[in-house]
């Protein structure tokens, strides 16, 4: 593997960077669509005609696809890093590495309805599996080839590293130390460095990539302690937002540098309502409308201080601005912008329904993910996109991820995070009876009797979730 495709235009390094693409929109549009959906034709049709090219450039009949963490080869040729495929051949590699998938070859005869297939089912266990494992699907005219067990060990190793819960913990509270002293210097006009906040950010999105459950469960804990300027408030909402956001990024295929930007904007939203303006939020009654409008401009009031005296951050923050500008209508309709903006604007009203309030308690997660359905239409002022609320659910589980339920033998159990062996089936753990006992883990899809009745009030039933979250 050690000849490169050449560079010149119309040779086969334009054919095969055209057609690592296409692997990667067909893995992200099969992400959100099933394989019969009209949204597939035109990606399918790009699929088909690079996969022809390609044939006729190679001068073969089939074609076999090479991925490992230094790269993709291409019937034996190295496709180069150019900078328009760079995040493609990142998910194609990620994608094909879950699987322990090192080669794909297509014969001459495959057919359209197993390209499709494969890449369903491939993009499906992706989403499903915590950790890289087996895939022993077969597809007619699509032969698959194999990683060894020697050659995954190191890769098994760091995600295995990465999906442990007190590895996640561990990063989580550092993040948050960092994140109150950032806020704390903001709301006392103090330029505190942001090194901190953005290595333990992409530590966490590295967490992400192999758990994003684990952030889940992180975004419930809350810290609701009072203090002048509400640092631990906003900080502790900001953060959820911040870890949600993240998620769903992953989720939508964002890259990684992306997804750690989206996650700076998440945090960064609420920063000007540190200090006086906290005490809005925090009144003993809902909000008027000369109130929410205060709130709307303290928000952009603190991202215009971050961008006067910050500079490390200055992509994310100058993204930031311009959510808050496109959201007022102040700039052209951007399709990039309008999808962070429906990002973080779902994220921040799951967390703030989420969250305890002076005038009410806090909602439990499945009453807050019902809420949201009430803003979903379908019309071009649709408060939620409809879309982007389905991808939201599959990420937090049908579900959510933390609540507390009800079995249908009568156990209370809490939902720990999704089952590797069936879509939408989630793994829980058992309700102890007294301090100190450990509780059982339940994988539903190993117990087709069992099923989750109704989801109850932990507050009421008198259960700590997140402390059954993290071993």
């Amino acid at each position: 593997m050690n000849a490169h495709i050449d560079k010149k235009e119309g040779s086969p390094e334009t054919v095969a960077r055209d057609f690592v693409l296409a692997c990667a929109t067909l893995f992200r549009t099969l992400a959100i669509h099933s394989p019969t959906n009209s949204a597939l034709k035109r990606p399918t049709e790009s699929f088909l005609r690079s996969l022809s090219s390609l044939k006729s450039e190679y001068k073969v009949n089939g074609i076999e696809l090479v991925a490992t963490q230094q790269g993709i080869w291409i019937e034996g040729r190295r496709v180069q890093n150019h900078f328009s495929i760079v995040e493609a051949i990142n998910d194609v590699v990620r994608i094909l590495s879950k699987s322990l998938i090192r080669s794909v070859r297509f014969e001459p005869q495959v057919k359209p309805e197993a390209i499709l297939q494969l890449f369903a089912d491939l993009s499906a266990h992706a989403r499903q599996n915590r950790e890289p494992n087996s895939f022993d699907k077969k597809y007619a005219e699509i032969n698959l080839g194999f990683f060894t067990p020697e050659t995954t060990d190191f890769k098994v190793q760091k995600s295995n590293s990465l999906s442990q819960s007190d590895h996640a913990l561990e990063i989580y509270f550092v993040f948050k130390r960092n994140v109150e002293d950032f806020f704390r210097g903001m709301s006392n006009n103090m330029l505190i460095p942001q090194e901190k906040l953005r290595s333990s950010m992409t530590a966490l999105v590295e967490i992400a990539q192999v758990a994003p459950h684990h952030l889940v469960s992180l975004s419930l804990i809350r810290d609701d302690r009072a203090d002048q300027n509400g640092v631990f408030a906003v900080a502790s909402q900001a953060i959820a937002t911040s870890l949600l956001s993240i998620v769903l990024a992953r989720e939508m295929y964002f890259s990684f540098s992306e997804q750690v930007s989206m996650g700076l904007v998440g945090l960064m939203y609420n920063v000007g309502l540190l200090g006086k303006e906290s005490a809005i939020i925090m009144k003993n009654e809902k909000l008027s409308p000369s109130e929410y409008r205060r709130v709307m401009d303290a928000q952009a009031l603190g991202v215009y201080k971050l961008l006067r005296g910050q500079s490390v951050t200055r992509p994310a923050l100058e993204r930031l601005l311009a959510i808050f500008e496109y959201a007022r209508g102040k700039t052209e309709q951007s399709v990039s912008l309008s999808v962070e903006t429906r990002v973080l604007k779902i994220c921040s009203q799951y967390v703030a329904l989420t969250s305890q309030r002076p005038f009410r308690d806090a909602y439990t997660l499945s009453e807050a993910v019902k809420l949201l359905v009430s803003k979903i239409s379908i019309a071009n002022k649709a408060d939620l996109d409809p879309l982007l609320y389905f991808v939201f659910v599959r990420s937090l589980g049908v579900i959510p991820l933390g609540s507390l339920c009800l079995l249908n033998d009568g156990r209370q159990a809490i939902v720990y995070r999704p089952s590797g062996k069936k879509p939408g089936m989630p793994v829980v753990k058992l309700r102890v009876s007294q301090e100190g006992e450990s509780p059982v883990v339940l994988d539903l899809a190993d117990h087709p009797g069992l099923q989750i009745s109704k989801t109850l009030d932990p507050r009421r039933e008198g259960v700590n979730v997140t402390g059954y979250l993290f071993d």
